[in-house]
């Protein structure tokens, strides 16, 4: 059930000179799916946030060894604009063993399930990344790439991913219509797209790994790497095409301006 009421926080008076505000995702998610039922298009899930709520995602280890360290935090200022997601990994100095970490950070707040909205026949993630801070040499900070929750598995981006690199904010997009395009960390497993698929949410994996050339252990060194604006639509296969819905939905529309002119006129 989605509620279209807008709370006093998200309320915005164009005569008063305010502006809308950006929080939060849940509200473009339930605008989306009402447009999608006025237009016959009920098998479609789209996620736009831009502000990073802490509780409506949910941070899964997928790879951790050695002694690096991540930490997650959701810094209200310096995103794109605003709030965003930084990831901060340290080793720690003296260190001489391999280390990785890969960590998924999956929106638990609205979830596409192929059994009650169809088989996915498309789905796109797009994001913006950023280098916040690095001390490693090839200026990198790791790895964000999208990723898919089903079943208890975390699923990756399986075409290539890369590095952010970037100390200017940079789009990055992805586009799927098949359930090969994503797999299991070091598994041949694939998620399942069809009607007879669990359900599935969506977010992105961070992924960094780093080695010392000396015995004796190197300096200490960190990175940063920032993420903002994450944005999907899952797209089940009957959905009409845009302009197809919007037709539809205009049609509607005038055949109720017509209904109401014509009980005025009784």
């Amino acid at each position: 059930m989605t509620r279209l009421a807008c709370p006093p926080a998200d309320c915005f008076d164009p005569a008063a000179g305010q502006v809308p505000s950006r929080r939060p995702a849940r509200r473009w998610i339930s605008l989306a799916a009402s447009l999608a039922l006025a237009s016959g298009a009920a098998q479609a899930l789209v996620i736009s946030e831009g502000t990073m709520e802490v509780a409506e995602w949910t941070q899964i280890i997928v790879t951790q060894s050695g002694p690096a360290t991540l930490v997650i935090t959701a810094p209200p200022v310096g995103g794109n604009p605003d709030s965003n997601w930084l990831h901060h990994y340290t080793v720690p100095v003296g260190n001489a063993l391999p280390t990785r970490i890969r960590e998924a950070n999956i929106y638990s707040a609205a979830t596409y399930d192929p059994g009650i909205s169809g088989a996915l026949a498309s789905l796109t993630i797009n994001f913006d990344v950023q280098v916040a801070f690095t001390s490693f040499s090839d200026g990198s900070a790791g790895f964000l790439i999208p990723a898919l929750t089903q079943g208890g598995h975390v699923y990756r981006q399986a075409i290539g991913a890369t590095s952010v690199i970037s100390p200017n904010w940079s789009p990055r997009s992805f586009s799927s219509t098949s359930a090969a395009d994503w797999g299991e960390q070091d598994t041949n497993l694939h998620p399942d797209f069809s009607a007879a698929g669990g359900a599935m949410q969506f977010g992105y994996l961070f992924s960094l790994g780093t080695t010392c050339p000396s015995t004796a252990g190197c300096n200490a060194s960190a990175s940063g790497s920032a993420l903002d604006n994450f944005h999907v639509v899952a797209l089940a296969a009957s959905v009409p095409e845009p302009a197809s819905g919007l037709m539809l939905l205009a049609g509607a529309l005038l055949l109720g301006w017509r209904r109401l002119r014509q009980g005025a006129a009784a």
